[in-house]
């Protein structure tokens, strides 16, 4: 735990990086992360794209998938991409989307499951 934070807080950071403005959300296991980013990126006029990391890879999992699924609407275009997040990025990112990426904590796990490191 952060001092001063509990674990079921939600922190929101804004930051530059080169000419994208980045907001990342940090906070503990089902502490609404997911849910206040949707909020904010619904925010924006933009088309919208939810960047899914996870891999259902047991029963629990599958039914969070689900869930998280249940409650986008069509307002959000859905890529699955357990490995290569950054070819993602790289191929939508513009000044016309937002991609809301979930979750960078998932993403390096299932690297490390597959025996590759950032770099690859």
């Amino acid at each position: 735990m952060i001092a001063g934070f509990s674990a079921y807080q939600v922190v929101q950071y804004n930051v530059r990086i080169m000419t994208d403005e980045v907001t990342m959300i940090l906070g503990g296991a089902r502490s609404g992360k997911s849910q206040y980013a949707e909020r904010l990126a619904m925010k924006i006029d933009l088309d919208r794209y939810y960047v899914a990391t996870a891999e259902p890879g047991d029963e629990e999992m599958t039914k969070r998938i689900a869930a998280h699924k249940s409650l986008r609407d069509n307002h959000w275009k859905t890529i699955e991409e357990p490995l290569d997040l950054p070819a993602v990025i790289l191929e939508h990112r513009s000044e016309s989307a937002v991609l809301l990426v979930d979750c960078l904590t998932l993403w390096v796990s299932n690297l490390l499951g597959a025996n590759r490191g950032v770099e690859n």
